[in-house]
């Protein structure tokens, strides 16, 4: 009987163990996103283009590990991820539009001079 006890503690023990580390990698996939959404906001605007393209990665990394878990999320964790994944998207969003309008204002700039260069050549 002690031995089948012995047993039967050893296999609860792990079972438990296993539970909590499913949890806390859980939970931490999700402080993780957190996380970043808030260094994202905080910290973005002076960001160069290899800080962006190096969150961009990690964006991605922290999403298919917050996916892991997707089933496992609470109502409220699920709609937290959600909003924290806007967050960080609309940021990159803002920060993809920014450049562009900055190379298209460089653009007009080179087709001007162009414009001006060729005005010239045919006066």
């Amino acid at each position: 009987m002690k031995k089948y006890s012995f047993f039967f503690a050893s296999a609860l023990m792990l079972c438990f163990t296993l539970l909590l580390s499913s949890c806390d990698k859980k939970q931490m996939a999700y402080d993780r996103l957190e996380r970043f959404t808030e260094q994202l906001e905080n910290k973005s605007s002076s960001y160069d283009e290899a800080q962006w393209e190096e969150a961009a990665d990690e964006y991605k990394e922290i999403c298919k590990e917050v996916d892991k878990y997707k089933s496992e999320y609470t109502k409220d964790q699920k709609k937290q991820i959600r909003k924290m994944k806007g967050k960080c998207m609309a940021i990159f969003a803002k920060s993809s539009i920014s450049d562009l309008l900055e190379n298209l204002g460089d653009l007009k700039d080179e087709v001007e001079g162009a414009l001006e260069e060729l005005s010239d050549i045919f006066n």
